[in-house]
């Protein structure tokens, strides 16, 4: 996903969460950080892009780990 469309695209977590490009782009690192195998941050020619490896990261797991209870994925 390119970071303008995370940024500013309509219900983007950039406009949901009110992150200005430095705000959005410390989260991205903190997520890195965290699930380094899982998320890649690229720049390239001025062109940046977030990429999610779905096969890398459990995403139940990640939302009982920030919400502390069982979630059932949607299907």
């Amino acid at each position: 996903m390119g970071f303008t469309d995370l940024e500013v695209a309509p219900d983007s977590p950039g406009l949901v969460f009110a992150l200005n490009e430095k705000g959005l782009f410390y989260k991205i690192e903190e997520m890195m950080a965290y699930y380094p195998n899982a998320i890649v941050y690229s720049s390239t020619a001025g062109n940046r892009v977030l990429t999610v490896k779905k096969d890398q990261i459990n995403l139940a797991e990640v939302l009982q780990e920030c919400y502390g209870q069982t979630v059932q994925p949607f299907r």
